[in-house]
């Protein structure tokens, strides 16, 4: 080959690869794009999940019997537990079953369903009164919002040695009256507003 004709097969390859780069660039945009579409789904999916399971709370440590019924179990937990420790009537008990298979004497989890909103935030807020007898409440959440409130919590741990006011709403954590979210692609919490300051 000629000098020249080398030079024009070496231009065509080059031309070739710099298509075959932006194809390859077209399929890792579009691959992005698919990945962002997944994540968006997921979440939402994840929101509606957590929507579901809105009146529903787990108790966690009430001894079951042989032949328990949902009635039983029912008259249990509002009685013994709601009415008599936490000092709160609650009359609208949808549904209650317990978690899982037996297994011997670990009472299983109990999961149950309250139509009144009002009297399972008022089981939230009394819940504090079952300190120190093995039993105690948590909301239905999905696994993806556990680990991420766990997360959350944990990384509070130096806030609360100091002695700092720290609380946990849903998949926020607030220290000292500045609110934090977990962002997973930083795998870091993240402020959402300063406080306000207060007028002189």
């Amino acid at each position: 080959y000629s000098v020249n004709n080398r030079l024009g097969l070496i231009e065509t390859s080059i031309d070739e690869l710099r298509s075959t780069t932006k194809r390859v660039e077209g399929c890792e945009n579009g691959l992005v794009d698919v990945a962002s579409a997944i994540g968006d789904l997921k979440r939402k999916i994840d929101d509606l999940e957590n929507k579901s399971r809105r009146n529903n709370l787990i108790n966690h440590g009430i001894k079951g019997d042989v032949n328990e019924t949902a009635d039983l179990l029912n008259e249990k937990v509002s009685t013994n537990i709601f009415s008599t420790r936490l000092q709160v009537d609650v009359s609208t008990v949808e549904r209650i079953h317990r978690l899982g298979r037996y297994q011997g004497t670990k009472p299983r989890p109990v999961i149950m369903s309250i139509r009144n909103y009002n009297e399972k935030t008022s089981i939230l807020s009394n819940a504090k009164k079952l300190k120190g007898t093995g039993v105690f409440i948590n909301e239905d959440n999905s696994y993806e919002l556990r680990q991420i409130r766990k997360t959350l919590w944990d990384s509070s741990q130096a806030e609360r040695d100091r002695g700092d006011k720290v609380t946990l709403s849903y998949n926020k954590l607030k220290i000292n009256n500045v609110t934090y979210q977990w962002d997973n692609n930083l795998q870091s919490r993240v402020r959402l507003h300063r406080p306000s300051i207060p007028s002189p």
